[in-house]
């Protein structure tokens, strides 16, 4: 495999809870051309990214992020939010509780709701993170 087809099934991520402004910068400037499948931020970054980065370079975001323990309502608000601010791709974190407690129609109820938000609010991939 050559290091382009490598890179581009990659998400290069600045996901550290005290990365600043200048560090987005940096972090954009750095991967804006490397060919990255997206750069991935905090949905705090999101709108930032997606000035910097320019519209060659998809910017993702994570939603729920790190443990999932985020109610279904607020994962919906923050998805919404980054689509509208121009993530191209939204990892959601699975409620692991959820998970081990074999409540399956939550997380399909919540995975539906996360769809139907992204959808009608921009063209957005949802995948999904099992941490």
């Amino acid at each position: 495999m050559k290091k382009e087809e490598l890179s581009a099934k990659i998400d290069q991520t600045l996901l550290k809870p005290n990365a600043t402004f200048e560090e987005l910068e940096v972090f954009i400037k750095e991967n804006r051309d490397n060919g990255f499948y997206s750069l991935c931020v905090p949905s705090f970054f999101v709108s930032k990214a997606v000035e910097l980065a320019g519209k060659n370079q998809k910017i993702s975001t994570v939603i729920g992020f790190p443990h999932g323990n985020s109610s279904t309502d607020v994962k919906v608000f923050e998805a919404t939010q980054a689509v509208m601010q121009g993530a191209k791709c939204v990892d959601v974190v699975i409620n692991l509780s959820a998970v081990k407690s074999a409540n399956y129609d939550y997380i399909k109820n919540e995975l539906e709701m996360l769809r139907y938000s992204v959808d009608l609010y921009g063209e957005c991939e949802l995948r999904i993170i099992i941490e």
